[in-house]
């Protein structure tokens, strides 16, 4: 009984190896960049003010509280930044946090810099969102509390 315990205690609460957390910090990264290689041209026509669907619409479906470029666009045209500055602003914040986190360097700061922005461009795409995207949001988000850090190309 003893040893059946004991080997219990060892599954749940032993350390794990950060090998998997690295693995999905590489693979997760790796994928979502090649996934913005191929929206980069796109980006305006599906995430911009006069794309395919306009951010009026887009906004008349989500809570005030959400975040969206169309919102921050708001904001930030307060200052005499474009709207199409903002899309592309925030798109190469997420492609620099995935940069970060594939190369390791960092991982804890591009891991929520990453989730952050997947958030901000998961809010305001819907329309041309599909089941992946809902997938790596979650993923970026455990990345945020896992030791990803630890194994594989780190710095």
């Amino acid at each position: 009984m003893t040893r059946a315990l004991a080997a219990v205690r060892a599954f749940w609460l032993a350390p794990a190896a950060p090998d998997a957390a690295a693995f999905l910090r590489l693979a997760l990264g790796g994928l979502a960049l090649v996934q913005l290689v191929a929206l980069w041209p796109h980006l305006l026509a599906l995430y911009g003010n006069f794309g395919f669907v306009q951010w009026v619409v887009v906004e008349a479906g989500n809570n005030a509280w959400v975040p969206s470029i169309g919102k921050l666009a708001l904001v930030l045209g307060d200052w005499g930044i474009a709207s199409t500055t903002t899309v592309y602003a925030v798109f190469a914040i997420y492609g620099a946090s995935l940069v970060g986190l594939v190369i390791g360097y960092r991982t804890k700061l591009f891991a929520v810099l990453a989730w952050l922005a997947h958030t901000v461009t998961l809010n305001s795409g819907f329309f041309s969102l599909y089941g992946v995207d809902t997938m790596m949001h979650i993923l970026f988000f455990y990345l945020v509390f896992s030791p990803a850090g630890g194994s594989g190309a780190t710095c």
